[in-house]
């Protein structure tokens, strides 16, 4: 599944695009190589609308979820993300993987439908 990811220097915020099958290795991958060093305080707006959850089994989401979290407590807190999805499927697994990542912590994710609300949220985080 390819995943496009942009930087924003001035928002200090990442927008990756996912689009076709999330397989487990290119999830990995993605979660320890796109908000490192002076990267790591930046938002993240992920929007997997056209992307499908269906290869992730709830231990792929759950190790996800635990790896972002370890992630963040050994390099420190990660900025904000925002994950936009259809409704269904999809949100409950995204909600999994959130709910993971947090419990593990140094991460603050939030799920949306909507992208516009999921921007708005992220912008309140330009204040904090």
């Amino acid at each position: 599944m390819p995943i496009e990811i942009t930087r924003d220097d001035v928002t200090r915020r990442f927008v990756a695009v996912a689009s076709g099958p999330l397989m487990f290795p290119e999830a990995l991958a993605f979660l320890s190589t796109h908000r490192v060093g002076p990267y790591q305080q930046y938002a993240l707006l992920f929007d997997a609308r056209d992307a499908t959850l269906d290869a992730l089994s709830s231990a792929d989401v759950r190790q996800l979820g635990h790896e972002v979290g370890s992630i963040a407590v050994r390099e420190g807190p990660r900025g904000r993300t925002a994950i936009v999805t259809r409704e269904g499927a999809p949100f409950g697994v995204a909600r999994m993987f959130a709910t993971g990542a947090e419990s593990a912590g140094g991460v603050t994710i939030h799920v949306f439908h909507d992208l516009q609300a999921a921007l708005e949220w992220l912008g309140d985080a330009a204040g904090q």
